[in-house]
């Protein structure tokens, strides 16, 4: 292969991989694995210096929105998707498409294997443990555990 041919063959491999990664980076970065987008990827809204491993997005009933310095972990699933009340085999197209977003305030952190569901909010600076499954609002600066996620009380002794 003549030297401008290949020359231009690697251009536009590396123009391809290039529109590939700002589209999946704006502003994030990914540790391990690129995230896994279910639905539409323009209805997730990244802020700056996020940190999202191998995630699954699923953007079918919402938006997800995710603040500034936010880090979410390994195995996390934010669903946004849901099925209404319809039984059987109609249950599967019984999917609302809006309705359902899930905000990440800033600098929350999202414990590896978590599960978020669609129509929640977490604050700013909370944390969501590892295994969690978050069905309501998480307020800023609050720690969640538990399925389903539940705030910890931390008890304060009288003795130091």
């Amino acid at each position: 292969m003549e030297a401008r041919a290949l020359l231009r063959s690697v251009s536009a491999r590396r123009a391809g991989i290039d529109r590939r990664v700002s589209a999946w980076s704006r502003g994030w970065r990914y540790a391990s694995q690129r995230p896994a987008v279910f639905g539409d990827a323009k209805r997730v809204v990244v802020g700056a210096r996020v940190v999202i491993n191998d995630v699954l997005l699923n953007t079918v009933s919402g938006r997800i929105i995710i603040g500034d310095d936010a880090l979410i972990a390994h195995g996390v699933a934010l669903l946004t998707g849901t099925h209404g009340g319809v039984v059987g085999r109609a249950r599967a197209d019984d999917v609302p498409t809006e309705g359902r977003d899930i905000v990440i305030g800033k600098r929350a952190w999202i414990g590896s294997g978590a599960l978020v569901l669609g129509g929640v909010t977490i604050g700013d600076d909370a944390t969501v443990a590892s295994g969690a499954v978050v069905t309501r609002d998480v307020a800023a600066g609050i720690t969640v555990a538990g399925i389903p996620a539940r705030p910890l009380v931390r008890s304060v002794s009288s003795t130091v």
